[in-house]
């Protein structure tokens, strides 16, 4: 079993958004690897950090996936815990100061560790230039070194930066906190928008309150924090990512957020965290890049919608995306997987579960369970139509 299915397993009694707690997850992985694990890209070696922000109203549980994180990072111990509110100043400080633990040893000498909080907002207050700060330190494979030498304050050094970011707002507090100047392609490109709208069940945990076994998931994270070296690519892995990526890099798309054009960064560095959640071999393997194509599939429409980009989606739009992928696919029929993938940039999993409630309404495509997977296919209604249309 996958440690993330093992952290939803056992968080599966609390109403937070599934997505939520899959994607704090992530940042957990992420913030225990990163300072030691790289992927190869040639002209730099890319670190699987993630900023990862939460998005969606009071009151659904923002706070329960970062007090999850925290908790867990803190019992592994390889990198620091950066909680609760504070300054950027006080975050450079911290992430500067070497500490030795009661036996003398040192654990780390470089900059690294995990800033975590329930509320973005409250965690950087006086926060005129953190964000300039924050996507200057998320680009841990360009600064060896980064140096704060702001006038009447001491001269700091970061060696080898390498910074994990989870946190939650809502779109009020988002937009006190991320002015314009971020939200084209600087902070926001590099920060993934995780949004929810609604709980994931209702549990009033009166009769009944269990509780997370913590010393069970941090077992298999410590082991985890032991590993080091370059991720490898099985074959299947390299040449999913590649149909991919040629695929999505020539297409053009409309995303002044910056999201879109750092996917392909997006895509391996949660392809290898959960690769990582699955075993501790350092191979990506196929449904690692497949898996995080589909996780990645609706962030640049989220970035836009949170940035005030992009109106509301209209559903028609969708629906010819949809229908143009599965024309040109053999007998008019894809799984779900390898409809994301082929649509991506032109609708997400949410909106496509929209275009498939209405085309069946309409008796234009049947849904199928194919494997482990669902399939769709159009009906002969629906290409006698399209034939009848070109012709």
């Amino acid at each position: 079993m996958s440690w993330l299915n093992l952290l939803l397993e056992e968080t599966d009694f609390v109403e937070t958004p599934k997505q939520w707690i899959y994607w704090s997850g992530l940042a957990t992985i992420s913030a225990i690897v990163s300072p030691n694990i790289v992927i190869n890209k040639g002209a730099y070696k890319l670190k699987p950090n993630l900023y990862i922000l939460l998005m969606g109203r009071s009151g659904l549980g923002k706070g329960f996936g970062p007090s999850v994180a925290t908790k867990l990072v803190k019992m592994v111990d390889n990198t620091r815990v950066i909680s609760g509110r504070g300054s950027i100043e006080g975050i450079i400080k911290e992430l500067a100061i070497v500490k030795a633990k009661e036996n003398g040893s040192i654990p780390f000498k470089d900059a690294r560790g995990f800033l975590c909080s329930g509320e973005f907002a409250s965690s950087l207050y006086e926060a005129k230039h953190a964000l300039t700060i924050l996507t200057d330190l998320y680009d841990a494979h360009y600064n060896p070194e980064w140096v704060n030498t702001l006038k009447n304050s001491p001269v700091e050094r970061l060696r080898f930066p390498c910074l994990t970011l989870l946190s939650g707002a809502n779109q009020e507090m988002f937009d006190m906190t991320v002015d314009k100047s971020h939200l084209g392609g600087g902070f926001i490109g590099r920060t993934l928008l995780i949004s929810a709208s609604k709980r994931d069940h209702s549990n009033s945990m009166i009769r009944q309150v269990p509780e997370v076994d913590y010393v069970k998931l941090a077992c298999y994270l410590t082991e985890l924090s032991k590993l080091a070296g370059t991720m490898a690519w099985s074959d299947s892995a390299a040449d999913v990512y590649d149909e991919w990526f040629y695929r999505y890099r020539e297409a053009e798309y409309d995303d002044k957020t910056g999201t879109h054009d750092r996917m392909n960064d997006h895509v391996i560095k949660i392809a290898t965290c959960i690769s990582l959640a699955r075993k501790k071999d350092m191979v990506l393997e196929y449904d690692d890049i497949v898996d995080a194509i589909a996780a990645c599939s609706s962030l640049s429409n989220t970035a836009k919608k949170v940035a005030g980009m992009q109106g509301q989606s209209e559903v028609s739009k969708h629906i010819k995306a949809f229908l143009m992928v599965m024309f040109n696919a053999p007998n008019n029929e894809l799984t779900r997987q390898q409809v994301l993938q082929k649509g991506f940039g032109d609708y997400d999993s949410f909106e496509l579960d929209r275009v498939i409630e209405t085309l069946s309404q309409t008796g234009f495509v049947v849904q199928k369970q194919g494997g482990k997977d669902i399939k769709y296919q159009l009906t002969k209604t629906c290409i006698a139509l399209w034939d009848k249309k070109m012709r």
